[in-house]
């Protein structure tokens, strides 16, 4: 048997606050639990990686596209309401640390039930047809562990695609760069289109989900939200990126941008000559992108 959490907000930053609750707070000593949930438009970079090489800030900004960081890692994935998240809960154990088989079993199965036939690669996405749907990533505090994933179901492939690649610039850093492959959404594999509701009533069956726990306690709330504080500051979006040089066009003038803590601190042309008193040094990365 596993517990089910539903989330009925959209709000990625409190949706992964619940997360972050759930695997550092709950009790997995007799049952493990699913959560399922969906975000509107956001674009959410793994743990460790450098955001300015894995997001097009400008075209987030410009179109209303949250940006965040989750507590695992992995690479950038499209968040939508079209997508489906998925999250396992589990007490941790050495055999289940980058099992993504054991976590993606049922989600697999319940794709076979709807008449598409999925598989694992290498690198432990989900695909059909060679066409990948999901990326998995997992975290652990030695106590809990938690597995989780995408579904592209009815996702926007060019918000996708315009959000997630940095255009006219080039980043030099030592962060992990996520690895882009070929997606295409579960409704454009499928004969006849299904809703997500439906989806995740069988992901729910597939599960044997008889229970639903409850996040409504104002005492879990409250941490919830605490931690949702932490997901929203620019120091966890933005400041945890790893300093990395940006190699652009400002005002038809080709420089390289040295960034630390989403700052830039200094300025230098082709041939690597510090540009003193430029306009953009010690501006915010991001708000630079709106200078020009």
């Amino acid at each position: 048997m596993i517990k089910l959490i539903i989330s009925n907000s959209t709000n990625p930053f409190y949706n992964l606050a619940i997360e972050e609750w759930a695997v550092r707070n709950i009790d997995t000593s007799q049952t493990d639990y699913l959560f399922l949930y969906q975000n509107t438009d956001c674009v959410v970079v793994g743990r460790n990686q450098n955001i300015f090489q894995e997001v097009n800030l400008k075209y987030c900004k410009e179109n209303n596209i949250s940006i965040c960081r989750r507590v695992s890692g992995g690479g950038t994935v499209f968040h939508d309401l079209g997508n489906l998240n998925w999250s396992f809960i589990t007490k941790f154990e050495t055999e289940k640390v980058n099992n993504y088989k054991e976590f993606s079993s049922s989600i697999i199965s319940a794709l076979k039930i709807i008449g598409l036939s999925a598989y694992l690669n290498k690198r432990n996405a989900i695909l059909i047809d060679s066409y990948k749907i999901s990326g998995q990533a997992q975290f652990t505090n030695r106590k809990n562990l938690i597995s989780h994933g995408t579904l592209l179901f009815d996702s926007d492939i060019e918000k996708l695609n315009n959000s997630t690649i940095t255009k006219d610039i080039q980043v030099n850093t030592k962060a992990t760069k996520s690895i882009r492959s070929e997606v295409k959404t579960i409704n454009q594999l499928l004969n006849t289109i299904i809703s997500i509701d439906r989806f995740k009533k069988i992901v729910q069956k597939e599960n044997n989900c008889t229970k639903l726990f409850d996040i409504g306690i104002s005492e879990i709330q409250n941490s919830i939200k605490k931690i949702e504080q932490k997901y929203c500051a620019s120091k966890w979006i933005y400041e945890r990126s790893s300093k990395c040089t940006i190699e652009q066009t400002y005002k038809k003038e080709n420089i390289i941008l040295e960034i630390e803590k989403a700052k830039i601190i200094s300025v230098k042309n082709k041939k690597g000559e510090e540009i003193n008193h430029h306009p953009l040094i010690n501006m915010c990365y991001l708000d630079s992108l709106f200078c020009y």
